[in-house]
This record gives structure tokens, sequence and C-alpha cells, in this order.
């Protein structure tokens, strides 16, 4: 009994170091397949697809579901790269049912936020915020500072899409609320903007911050046109005037003095005249009747006198105070024109940074729409053409992740500036988002459109970028097409885009024109 005991003991044994061989030798082979798939995501995603299919496949034949939902999500990036969307959602949809059944909440997060990042691409914003509110109630349950201020910002700049300025400046509000809290806690360690966003967010995160910022100048120019303008009475010092006005103000005092005394005399006249008068009565008998008329024939007298001299003060008081509001006129004056002023500078700021980009100091979308519309009325008016080059530097995430985001953005704004000394003074160019910039070439047909596109390539492909003690080289890709009167200015774009997509598939650093 204890002889077939032992034996069936070590049969388990063999059993399960057998089946821990077996394990072992498929999470080798699987991690092998993982490491293979991401290494082709970028460079031939069509190939990591298949590595990523073979992993999936043997993941979930031997029951290693954590390994299958990483194939999964490694097939919904690289469909994405190759613009295959119906395919890509599908992947992250498996992926996500993988890490729900095995409760992996930062395995959800991940796929979730690539499904957002899907739908926002695709301007289906509900359903980009309501993916972006999962995520961020997952990130609070785990109480993943990082990951929530991520989330908020991104919030932030959809509502900022569909214009729900009050609710993108309250996202922003939250999300930069975390962002404090993590610097006390983490100090210089503390996660920034760079790290959290991808190169879209923080382009369209520039264009909100931005946007708040024009929005609190204009409140502050619209405080100052509701100031009410009450100048302090300050006389305008004219000491000619003065003394002017102060001599004829002595004349009139002394004409009043006298006016006053040569009233005073004639009082003095008439009552003793009524005196007289009275003295006759009574010595000639004069009736009570005849007396009343010679009184009251004095009384309207003086009140006559009496009118006269007020009438006289109130003229020359009306005259003194029409000089004082002269010059309190001119001073009211002059603090309008200074407000004015003011206002008009504010304008003036309010114009330019909405118009300019704020990292590359180059135009924005903004300035370029306006200028794609100049473009198409001169092309209506005299049949000038005009072409687009959309130009995309090559591998921009590895110069931040090799040498970090202020690197990337020193690449950035050196190149917006070579590009700007390498066009005519007629061309136009503008960030167009991330890494891509929009040419506007004027005056020039397809023929030109290549020769200004490779002239820009070859610029950039021949010059040194130096950032602190690094010395490095970058190249870019460009797409063109030239505009006609068959289609749509936005449509000439998307041509360009279109071009430039191939170029990066067959090799990067190139030039490639539209092919209709």
């Amino acid at each position: 009994m204890k002889k077939t005991a032992l034996i069936v003991l070590i049969f388990l044994l063999v059993l399960t170091l057998t089946a821990q061989k077996k394990s072992t030798d498929h999470t080798a082979l699987l991690e092998n397949l993982l490491k293979q798939a991401k290494a082709l995501l970028l460079e031939d995603p069509a190939m990591s697809i298949q590595y990523a299919e073979t992993g999936a496949f043997d993941a979930k034949e031997n029951d290693l579901p954590k390994y299958e939902a990483e194939f999964y999500l490694i097939m919904g990036q690289a469909y994405e790269e190759m613009k295959q969307d119906d395919k890509l959602l599908n992947s992250y949809k498996k992926a996500l049912i993988v890490y729900s059944k095995l409760k992996d909440d930062y395995g959800k997060i991940t796929v979730i936020n690539k499904i957002a990042e899907y739908n926002y691409r695709q301007s289906k914003w509900d359903e980009a915020a309501d993916l972006y509110g999962q995520s961020l109630k997952l990130y609070q349950k785990n109480n993943d500072k990082t990951g929530e201020m991520q989330v908020l910002y991104a919030l932030a700049i959809i509502y900022y899409d569909v214009d729900d300025y009050k609710r993108a400046y309250d996202y922003l509000a939250q999300a930069d609320k975390v962002s404090e809290d993590l610097k006390k806690l983490m100090g210089e360690d503390a996660p920034n903007v760079q790290d959290v966003l991808n190169k879209e967010q923080r382009s369209r995160l520039e264009e909100l911050l931005q946007k708040q910022k024009l929005d609190e100048a204009k409140e502050k120019v619209q405080t100052v046109a509701k100031t009410k303008v009450e100048p302090k009475v300050t006389f305008i010092k004219d000491e000619k005037k003065e003394k002017e006005l102060e001599s004829k103000l002595k004349l009139t005092e002394e004409q009043i003095k006298e006016k006053e005394s040569s009233m005073r005399s004639l009082m003095s006249k008439l009552t003793d005249k009524e005196n007289e008068l009275y003295q006759q009565m009574i010595s000639e008998q004069i009736s009570e009747e005849k007396m009343k008329a010679l009184r009251a024939r004095n009384a309207l007298l003086i009140l006559f006198l009496v009118i006269v001299v007020v009438n006289m003060v109130l003229i020359i008081r009306s005259y003194v105070g029409k000089v004082r509001s002269n010059n309190e006129l001119l001073r009211a004056h002059e603090v309008i024109k200074s407000k004015n002023f003011e206002l008009t500078k504010a304008y003036d700021q309010i114009e330019r940074i909405s118009r300019i980009d704020p990292l590359t100091k180059v135009f924005n979308r903004r300035d370029m729409e306006e200028k794609m519309l100049d473009a198409v009325n001169l092309f209506e008016r005299e049949m000038n053409p005009f072409s687009f080059l959309l130009l995309d530097i090559d591998l921009f995430k590895k110069i931040n992740d090799t040498y970090g985001h202020d690197a990337g953005d020193y690449v950035l704004k050196t190149l917006a500036a070579l590009l700007k000394t390498s066009l005519r003074k007629i061309d136009s160019i503008c960030r167009w988002g991330g890494e891509e910039f929009l040419v506007l070439l004027n005056k020039t047909g397809e023929e030109g459109a290549r020769v200004a596109a490779e002239k820009l390539r070859q610029a950039v492909e021949d010059f040194k970028f130096e950032y602190k003690d690094i010395s490095f080289k970058i190249t870019v890709t460009i797409g063109y097409s030239t505009f006609n009167e068959l289609r749509e200015v936005h449509e000439v774009i998307k041509e360009a885009d279109l071009a430039l997509y191939e170029g990066k598939q067959n090799g990067r650093n190139k030039t490639v024109k539209f092919k209709r």
C-alpha cells in the first residue's frame, strides 16, 4: 500500500515538473514574441501584427491571459499605425475583455485611454469624454495622482475642442491642482505635462492655455472699458489765463460793490424822499391814497434795481463757471484719450497673441486659415497657383525619450526658425500640430512646390542641432499638393497629409507628391 502511494506521489511530481517546464518554455517564447512585436511596431507594423497574432493565439491556448491581453494591445497599436480603424478597435476591445476578467485596473486603463484617444481623433467627443471619465475613476480608485492629472488634462482639451470653455477651464484647474499636489509630494521628481500627454494633446493644451490667457486679457480690457471716467478737477496751469481770470473776477467784485453801494444810496434817498413827502403830507394834508401810491412806486423801483444787480452777479458767476468747466473738460478729454490708448494697446496684444504659436513663435492654425482664404481669393481673381507643404519631424518621440522634452521643445523652436529663413517673404508657415508644420507657397505650382520641399528637406538634414553639450541631426518627411478649382482648400491639405504618410511608410526623410 505504501509502495503504491509512493509511486502515485512520484508520478504527480513528474507531471508538476513537466507542466512547470512547459509553462516556462511558453513564457520564454511569448516574451521573445512580445519583444519582436514591440520592436517592429513603428518600423514594420504589418510584421509586428504577425508576431502579435502568433503570440496571442499561443497565450490563449496555454491559458496565459496577461500575455494574451498584451499582444492584443500591440495589435491595436500596429493597426493604428496602418490607419486600419475597425481592426484597431476590435483588438483593443479584445484586450479590454481579457484585462477585465483579470481584474487588472491598469491594463483596463491602458486600453480605455487608447480607445478614448481613437474616438478623440475621430471627433467623437462624447464617447471620448465618457471613456476618459471611466479611466479617471479607476485612477482615483488606485490613488494614482499622475494618471488622474493626465486624464483631467485630456478632458479639458476635449471640452476646449467643443467650445465648452467653462468645463474646459474647470478640468484645467483640477489638473493644475493635482499637479501642485504632486510637486509638494515628489519635488523635482514630480511628472509634468510633457510626461503625461502625447504630442497631439500637448499641442491642444498649448492652444487651450493660450485661449485662457486671451479670455483673461479680454476680461481685463472689458473691465477697463466699463470703468467710469471720473477725472479729478485739476486745473490746467496757464499763468496768463489765470491772471486774466483773476483780473476779471476782481473787476466783477468791484462792480458788484459799486452797484450795492449805489443801491443803498438810492434806497437812502428814497427813504429821505418818503420822509419829506410824509412831512409835506402833514403840512399840506395830502391824502392817504396818494401816499400809498408813492410808496408802491418806490417799492417797484427798488425791486427792479435788486433784480438788475442779481442778474449781473449770476451772469458773472456763470462766466467764471464756464472757464472752470472748460478746464475740467480738457482734463477729462486727456484721461479718456489715455484710456482709449490703453484699450487699443490691449486689443492689439490680444490680436497678436491669438495668431502666434507660443512655443515656436510662428503663426498658428487660426492665422493660416485666414491666409488660405486670401490665397483662394487671389486665385479666383488672377489665377495665381499656390501649394501646400506638410512637414513632420521623423522619429520625434525618440528625441524626447533620448534627450528629454526640453530638448524636443528646443528642436521645434530651432526648426521653425530654420524653416522661416529658408522660405520667401510671400510664403507663410504655421505650426499645424505637435511636430507638424504647414507651409503655404504663394504663386507656386507643382514643380515649384517640389523644388521648395526638397530645399527644406535638405536644409534640415544638413543642419546640426546643438542642445546644451549635445549635438545631433534630424530629418523631416514632407508631403505636398497643389490647389486647383476642382477641390476645396482643406482637401488639398488632406492630400499633402496622405503624401506625407506615404513618405513615412517608405523610409522617411523624403519629399512626396500626392498622386491623383
